[in-house]
């Protein structure tokens, strides 16, 4: 049941709607208050620097020529991400369900 409503706010949160994005939230004693940055959407990313090389041995050869970042792949690795946040999220809550031992 925990998983399902935690898919369904997944869900109306990636189609834009909105559970008061406009105002702060109260804080607490470990959390202060948050309040919307209202940030212009990212239209355009840059690339400054191309083929940056990584853990990668230095005798080692790689090719990222044919790499091409498109849409879809971007819309993947979103996917894969918000996926791992809601599983850790019904871990967490299912966690907090069990009985604790004496």
């Amino acid at each position: 049941m925990v998983i399902k409503l935690l898919m369904l706010l997944a869900l109306l949160e990636m189609f834009g709607v909105s559970f008061g994005k406009d105002k702060c939230t109260n804080g607490s004693e470990f959390v202060p208050p948050l309040c919307p940055l209202r940030l212009e959407k990212i239209l355009t990313i840059q690339v400054e620097k191309n083929g940056v090389r990584g853990n990668v041995a230095p005798e080692e050869h790689v090719d990222c020529s044919n790499f091409k970042l498109d849409t879809k792949k971007v819309k993947k690795v979103f996917l894969i991400i918000l996926a791992s946040v809601l599983l850790c999220a019904a871990v967490a809550v299912s966690a907090a369900d069990l009985p604790l031992k004496k």
